[in-house]
């Protein structure tokens, strides 16, 4: 055995013993994300999401249950990160939002906690800017997600017919929408009426076009 091995025998390494910390026994443990993989609707397994009993926003699930208490900087990362685990799980859900939009929900409920927000006080502006971070964040990579699917099914997204979307558009300004919640109503007893006769074509959704012609 070398003088080295030997010398390092005789006098072992002393382990620094960890550090003691100042934290209340009896206080909350501090905020961690968590991801669950086995979510039935991987949506609900991201970190961005809060189920009733983990959040006093909703009745329901949160949608946006991220703590605003970072900063612009670190908000603007939080939420880019938020947004690779969305991408993760639409990828994954097999088409399990039938409702609506995940997307949607998302967004309403971060844009009903920037509303919600008190800008009067030195607290209220920090989190304002959190969310704004965490905002922009999610959709700039959102929108680099977007720009490649853009890119890659270019003629399914990008060849309409302009002068038909913007007549679809215009006459969207001036909807009566009672009068539009009336007549979807009365196209969705008609589709169910055709379904149940023998050999009849189903009318195929429900879309802007025709509720408005």
């Amino acid at each position: 055995m070398s003088a080295v091995a030997q010398k390092r025998l005789s006098n072992p390494r002393k382990v620094k013993p960890p550090a003691e910390t100042n934290r209340d026994p009896t206080a909350p443990e501090p905020f961690k994300f968590r991801y669950d993989p086995d979510a039935n609707i991987p949506l609900h397994g991201c970190p961005f999401v809060a189920r009733p009993s983990e959040s006093a926003v909703n009745v329901g699930l949160n949608f946006w249950a991220v703590p605003a208490t970072t900063g612009y900087e670190p908000g603007w990362r939080i939420g880019s990160i938020m947004a690779r685990f969305f991408l993760r799980a639409i990828s994954q859900d097999g088409g399990a939002c039938v409702s609506g939009s995940y997307l949607s929900h998302i967004i309403i409920d971060l844009m009903e906690r920037l509303d919600g927000v008190d800008r009067q006080t030195e607290a209220g502006m920090d989190e304002h800017y959190s969310l704004r971070g965490q905002l922009y964040g999610f959709l700039k990579t959102i929108e680099h997600a977007a720009r490649c699917g853009a890119r890659d099914h270019a003629k399914e997204f990008t060849q309409f017919d302009v002068d038909k979307a913007l007549r679809l558009a215009n006459a969207g300004l001036i909807l009566d929408e009672k009068a539009y919640q009336d007549k979807r109503a009365r196209m969705h007893r008609l589709k169910e009426q055709m379904a149940a006769m023998p050999g009849a074509e189903i009318m195929a959704g429900n879309s802007l076009e025709l509720l408005l012609e």
